[in-house]
């Protein structure tokens, strides 16, 4: 039996960032959707974001309707599908911290078969923020 690795630390977890750990897309070279992105990416996702202070309610209201349009885009080109997904982003209201975490995610969407892993990314991330307390209470 192999013993599993330690889990990540907070700051482990603030360093790796969506650029990092997007870097090479969102599906591995077989194409099957990474399966980090429920997991390790979206704790991370989730801490980032908890620790520039936003909210479960302010992070549904923006990425419940990017989730709800990349699923709703698999369909559509993918040129269509990213306007859309940025308009969302660019919407008066969104806070800053979102709004880069989403520009990152959005940017490592390079096929229409990118859509789904990011919508399921987008939901864990969110799930993991109402959570909330992960790790403990937010410090600097």
């Amino acid at each position: 039996m192999t013993a599993r690795p330690p889990p990540p630390d907070r700051q482990a977890l603030l360093a790796l960032t969506p650029a990092s750990y997007l870097a090479k897309g969102f599906r591995r070279p077989d194409g099957a959707p990474w399966p980090e992105l429920r997991t390790t990416w979206s704790l991370a996702a989730a801490e980032q974001l908890r620790s520039a202070g936003i909210t479960a309610a302010e992070l549904d209201a923006t990425l419940g309707p990017v989730a709800r349009a990349a699923l709703a885009g698999r369909g559509q080109a993918l040129d269509s599908a990213r306007a859309e997904l940025y308009g969302k982003v660019m919407a008066p209201g969104v806070a800053e911290p979102v709004r880069g975490f989403l520009d990152a995610v959005l940017g490592a969407v390079r096929a229409p078969e990118d859509l789904e892993p990011l919508a399921e990314h987008l939901a864990s991330v969110l799930q993991l923020v109402a959570l909330g307390g992960v790790l403990g209470p937010r410090g600097p």
